[in-house]
C-alpha cells in the first residue's frame, strides 16, 4: 500500500478510535507510524485534523468535513481491488421486470438463473404479460417490449431484432388468400 493511502486508511481508523494506541493496535502498525503517517496527511493537505493534548484528542472541523470523502475513498479503492481480483460487486435489493410472454419465458428466465447465481443478494420479481404495462404506473426497473421505441423519460436499447414468420395450412391459405403483414 502506498504511504499516501496509508495515511488515509490511519486517519480514518483515528477518527473511528480517537486514540493513537487504538489505531496502532487496530491496523497492526507502529504508533510511531501512526504519529507519522498524521503529521504526513496534515503537512499534504495544510490543515490540522487533530488538535492532541497529553489526555485527550479532538478531531478539528477540517477533519469532520474530510472524513465522508476519504471513506468513500477507501471503499472505492476496495471495490477496484475485488473487482481486479475477479470478486463481483455486491448488488442486493429487488429488481422488477416486465416481459412479453412468449420472450420472458423463452429467453429472459433461463438467463435469470444464471443472473441470480451471480448476485445472490438479489431478488427478481418477474412479471410477464401479453400487453406491455403502463410504464410510468408500472414502478418497474426494467421492461422489456416488443414494440418500437417510446416515447418519454426512458433510457432504451435495442435488444434484438425479431422477424415473424407467418404459416398456415395450405387448405387455409388456398381458402382466405396470403396476407401481407408490414413489420413495424
Amino acid at each position: 500500500m502506498s504511504d499516501r493511502l496509508q495515511a488515509y486508511e490511519i486517519f480514518a481508523e483515528l477518527m473511528d478510535r480517537r486514540n493513537f494506541s487504538q489505531t496502532s493496535r487496530a491496523l497492526n502498525v507502529p504508533q510511531a507510524t501512526v504519529s507519522k503517517q498524521i503529521a504526513a496527511l496534515e503537512a499534504s493537505l495544510g490543515i490540522q485534523l487533530f488538535i492532541r493534548s497529553t489526555r485527550r484528542m479532538y478531531p478539528t472541523r477540517e477533519a469532520e468535513e474530510l472524513i465522508p470523502h476519504v471513506r468513500h475513498m477507501l471503499d472505492a479503492r476496495a471495490e477496484v481491488m475485488r473487482v481486479a481480483h475477479g470478486e463481483l460487486p455486491r448488488i442486493s435489493g429487488t429488481m422488477r421486470i416486465s416481459a412479453p410472454h412468449s420472450y420472458g419465458r423463452r429467453v429472459l428466465l433461463p438467463l435469470l438463473i444464471e443472473f441470480l447465481e451471480l448476485y445472490p443478494g438479489l431478488t427478481v420479481d418477474v412479471t410477464l404479460h401479453r400487453r406491455p404495462p403502463d410504464l410510468l404506473d408500472a414502478k418497474l426497473d426494467l421492461a422489456i417490449i416488443g414494440t418500437p421505441a417510446l416515447e418519454g423519460p426512458y433510457r432504451q436499447r435495442l435488444l434484438s431484432n425479431h422477424h415473424w414468420i407467418v404459416v398456415g395450412a395450405p387448405d387455409y391459405l388456398r381458402n382466405h388468400g396470403r396476407r401481407r403483414f408490414r413489420s413495424s
